[in-house]
């Protein structure tokens, strides 16, 4: 568990301070907020269902994996469209 929370904590780190960094350079604007936000719900969903998979420490196979596959092509369509 602390190794998950490890993983889990030094992306989120990484990420604001790249983000903190580039908008200190260079103010960072969003065209589409709804397309942020459709984002940012997205990857929030995902590492939800993925840290609840990883409490109950359920086994993915392939059919979870598929689903997955599945996401990932519906979430490059979503963005594609807006």
């Amino acid at each position: 568990a602390m190794s998950f929370g490890n993983a889990v904590g030094s992306i989120v780190v990484n990420i604001s301070l790249i983000l903190g960094v580039v908008a200190l350079i260079r103010p960072i604007t969003v065209a589409v907020p709804a397309r942020a936000l459709i984002g940012s719900l997205f990857t929030a969903g995902l590492l939800s269902l993925i840290y609840m998979l990883y409490a109950a420490q359920v086994r993915i196979g392939r059919a979870f994996g598929v689903f997955l596959v599945m996401l990932a092509f519906i979430f490059i369509l979503t963005e594609a469209v807006l």
